[in-house]
């Protein structure tokens, strides 16, 4: 039967992967190859203040801001975040945090998690809504069983309180229950232009599936390099900067798949060195990229 392919229509957006949980202290550990320039806690409202001019001077419109969960750290950081960026015209959502010790959260945490964080910030002006929903970027989503997901949304819906789901990967069979896929690392894929090609062609068609199409959204990440040797235990991946050229790579792999947002990893990931903020080796090189 023929069908009327529906787009997302949403405005074309750059996002940052960020990262609120640093002290004054985190800059003196070994595992750090680089350091920020002006070295700062993420509760310092006046360096909240400063990273959202610079990502704005670069054309980036909001930040992902990691969340591990009511209370946490990261959440009282949050707060100061939406605050800051509403002053200043800039949008944020949460990186839903899935993984625990390396497994999925249990079903009944991620549904108290999400109790707490849909009315607690989805009236905020500055926090990022689609159709009046709010968003929430899912890390990891593949860590719990879609079905958990399917029935604690459900449940969430049943209360009034809907949001916007964004699931981690290229998995398609995500889509019956999230509205939009996104990747995190990029540095692996060979051919980055035509997965990303792919990806979106199937992320847009895939709602001619369905009995009651709804648009899907789809976002194509980029990526400066990605370097985990300092880290204990980890296997030690690494992929080289290139001076910038591998970053340009990625963003110019992303534009071919026309996608709905850009997703950057990341704006401040020091442990994993996929910072883009100004620093002590690349000064603001990667903010010069990206605008």
């Amino acid at each position: 039967a023929p069908r009327q392919l529906q787009l997302a229509g949403l405005p074309k957006m750059i996002w940052a992967f960020y990262y609120p949980w640093y002290y004054a202290n985190s800059w003196a550990s070994v595992q750090l190859k680089d350091h920020p320039a002006a070295p700062y806690a993420s509760s310092d409202p006046r360096a909240l203040a400063r990273q959202i001019d610079e990502a704005q001077s670069a054309g980036i419109d909001g930040f992902i801001s990691s969340w591990w969960g009511p209370g946490h750290y990261t959440d009282r950081n949050l707060k100061i975040l939406l605050e800051l960026a509403q002053a200043r015209n800039f949008y944020v959502t949460i990186y839903f945090e899935t993984l625990s010790n390396g497994a999925g959260r249990s079903r009944d945490e991620i549904f108290n998690w999400l109790t707490y964080v849909i009315p607690a910030y989805r009236e905020h002006p500055a926090f990022m809504k689609v159709n009046g929903k709010p968003l929430i970027v899912v890390w990891a989503s593949s860590s719990v069983p879609l079905a958990t997901w399917e029935e604690v949304f459900a449940s969430l819906r049943a209360r009034g309180l809907d949001a916007t789901y964004l699931a981690m990967g290229r998995n398609l069979a995500h889509l019956a229950v999230f509205e939009g896929l996104h990747e995190y690392s990029v540095f692996t894929i060979q051919d980055l232009a035509q997965t990303f090609t792919l990806s979106a062609r199937a992320t847009r068609y895939y709602p001619l599936l369905a009995d009651s199409p709804a648009p899907k959204i789809w976002a194509s990440t980029v990526q400066p390099g990605y370097d985990e040797r300092l880290i204990p235990g980890r296997a030690g991946a690494f992929k080289d900067r290139e001076n910038g050229a591998f970053y340009r790579s990625t963003l110019d792999a992303a534009l071919v798949s026309d996608p709905d947002w850009i997703f950057i990893t990341t704006w401040n990931e020091w442990w994993e060195h996929t910072h883009i903020e100004p620093s002590e080796l690349y000064g603001d090189q990667y903010l010069r990229i990206t605008r």
